[in-house]
């Protein structure tokens, strides 16, 4: 049973990165790394089995600074049959400059992809996301994720960030 859904894991993430070549080759072959966004969960959200939510909290680390970030994360449409109290997700930041002001919160935006993730106890996963603000940034495509808990989780995923208060 979990040889089949490793294999659709692999599957799904395969078919995203290929369904958007130009996309995800573009940014990683042309874009500065000029950061890390540290994705955490917080209290609260829902999981409907083939839709959830999940709030995070984010700080952006670059050599200029750090900002704060609030949002959500979650399956948009899938299957979700996770029960994951802590979760972490890492993104690299990439720009077509390293020239960045902070203070300006550039990350803010929407991202939209896939992911499949499975834990017994401590567990993995990936996200392929493409998007979001309109400053020439985006996150890279493949992104890791550690989590504590229990469940798997494959389909249409996003996250969605606003400046922090």
């Amino acid at each position: 049973m979990m040889k089949k859904f490793y294999a659709m894991i692999a599957v799904l993430v395969g078919l995203t990165a290929f369904s958007l070549p130009g996309t995800a080759r573009a940014e990683t072959e042309s874009g500065v790394k000029i950061g890390i966004l540290t994705c955490r969960q917080l209290p609260g959200g829902y999981n409907l089995l083939i839709h959830s939510v999940a709030y995070v909290g984010c700080e952006f680390t670059s050599s200029r600074g750090m900002e704060r970030y609030t949002g959500e994360s979650g399956v948009g449409l899938g299957l979700n049959l996770e029960w994951n109290p802590a979760e972490t997700i890492l993104f690299t930041v990439l720009g077509s400059t390293s020239d960045i002001r902070m203070g300006q919160h550039v990350l803010a935006g929407k991202y939209f992809g896939a992911k499949a993730s499975a834990s017994v106890g401590v567990g993995t996963g990936v996200q392929v996301l493409v998007g979001g603000g309109n400053k020439n940034i985006s996150l890279q495509p493949l992104a890791l994720e550690g989590s504590t808990g229990l469940g798997a989780a494959a389909g249409l995923s996003y996250l969605s960030l606003q400046p922090a208060p």
